[in-house]
């Protein structure tokens, strides 16, 4: 199992929300899925890139990301110096972890990011496993291109 710190906020760029967002409405009803890669600063997850894959699971209420297409995802961010820092999905229904998110966020304990698209409410939350229990994270939401100007 991987030891992660306990992550208190993970920062995107608001390109990365836009992303999630339109993915889950594309998807919709099936679940959007896909990794964040970037660094872990002492108790914060910093998003650099986000990746959609292929959600491969036969229910359309839960997803899975084939184990090869990670691979190559994990060895290409390896190579630029990237971690994964987090998961993205969606949920047809609230943006909380489910019953069937609850063990893969054991085993996979960096951040959780879920965009819920209940009907016409759209939310977007974050969470991690840690010490045996699930946490909410703060998401920052922040313009890194116009500090750039």
């Amino acid at each position: 199992m991987l030891t992660i710190p306990k992550i208190r906020k993970i920062v995107l760029k608001n390109e990365h929300v836009r992303m999630m967002l339109k993915e889950a409405h594309k998807e919709y009803p099936r679940e959007a899925c896909g990794v964040i890669l970037g660094q872990f600063k002492v108790g914060t997850a910093k998003a650099q890139e986000l990746v959609f894959t292929k959600n491969v699971a036969e229910s359309s209420v839960s997803f899975m990301i084939d184990a090869e297409e990670l691979y190559r995802i994990l060895v290409r961010a390896e190579e630029e110096g990237k971690e994964m820092v987090g998961i993205f999905h969606s949920h047809p229904t609230v943006a909380a972890p489910s019953g069937i998110d609850q063990p893969f966020m054991e085993i996979n304990p960096i951040v959780w990011v879920i965009v819920g698209t209940l009907s016409d409410r759209t939310d977007i939350a974050a969470y991690q496993w840690f010490k045996n229990a699930i946490y909410p994270v703060e998401i920052v939401v922040k313009d890194f291109e116009a500090k750039k100007k």
